[in-house]
């Protein structure tokens, strides 16, 4: 029976310029949460995605050029227990991201006038 995803396969797809997708999905889901990373400057969070990036596809390559494929098939049922068991947690990341609505805020406007009358706008956008 033929693999659902060959580690070969996804190593190759990884050195190709899938590393930028796999990154890109481990900065928006677990780096995005970390102190330390929001505390970087934009071009600083830039440049480590971009060389991360750049190294995650260089080992991957060196992996399919210099791992014997014995060894990968050998990997194969392990490498299929991580992606099968991190692509729910991945998917419903991603499904969270996309279907959240913002939060409701109330902005409370006092007027300055003799009668003063108080107005709370309700709105769908969130607070700059």
């Amino acid at each position: 029976m033929e693999p659902i995803l060959d580690l070969k396969q996804f190593l190759t797809f990884l050195s190709l310029g899938g590393s930028v997708v796999a990154i890109q999905v481990v900065v928006s889901i677990l780096l995005d949460k970390a102190v330390w990373f929001q505390a970087l400057s934009s071009t600083n969070r830039l440049l480590l995605t971009v060389g991360a990036s750049v190294v995650l596809g260089l080992v991957a390559a060196l992996i399919v050029n210099l791992t014997p494929p014995e060894v990968l098939t050998a990997l194969q049922p392990y490498f299929l227990t991580v992606v099968l068991s991190v692509s729910p947690f991945i998917g419903g990341e991603i499904a969270h991201r996309f279907l959240k609505k913002p939060p409701v805020t109330e902005t409370t406007v006092t007027s300055k006038s003799p009668e003063s009358t108080t107005t709370v706008v309700r709105t769908d956008e969130p607070k700059p």
